[in-house]
């Protein structure tokens, strides 16, 4: 997946109409330090980004499709857990839509990099896996 340009404002437009629906009232983005704020309904709900430090690569890993409110309470979260190509692993709650975390390729869920209930953003780390072959 390529990185969004956030300097694009066709980009800035559609994102401010997805965020505004979901109910989000503000956002702030800063990519050098990996920044991501969202203010839903006048409160800041708890964020917690990190950088991609500590993973060896992208195929390692499972990241967020957008941001949102990491949600483990619909999906079984026990680990390891070997999943097959599009099993859900977790949701992420925007208002009140839940978006699955889907895995991309047979492998072992071996471990969750994100507490439950954490802001998380766009590409941001939430499980470790280890590929199936």
């Amino acid at each position: 997946m390529s990185k969004l340009d956030f300097t694009d404002p066709a980009l800035l437009d559609a994102l401010a109409a997805a965020l505004t629906a979901a109910g989000v009232d503000g956002i702030e983005i800063e990519q050098s330090s990996r920044t991501l704020r969202l203010v839903v309904e006048g409160k800041t709900p708890r964020a917690t980004v990190r950088p991609h430090a500590g993973h060896a690569s992208a195929a390692d890993i499972i990241t967020a499709p957008m941001a949102g409110i990491f949600d483990l309470d619909t999906i079984p979260s026990e680990l390891p857990r070997t999943v097959r190509a599009g099993d859900i692993l977790a949701c992420l709650r925007i208002g009140p839509v839940l978006v699955p975390v889907r895995a991309s390729k047979a492998c072992t869920v071996t471990r969750c990099l994100v507490v439950a209930d954490t802001l998380v953003g766009f590409g941001d780390p939430l499980f470790d896996i280890e590929a199936h072959p």
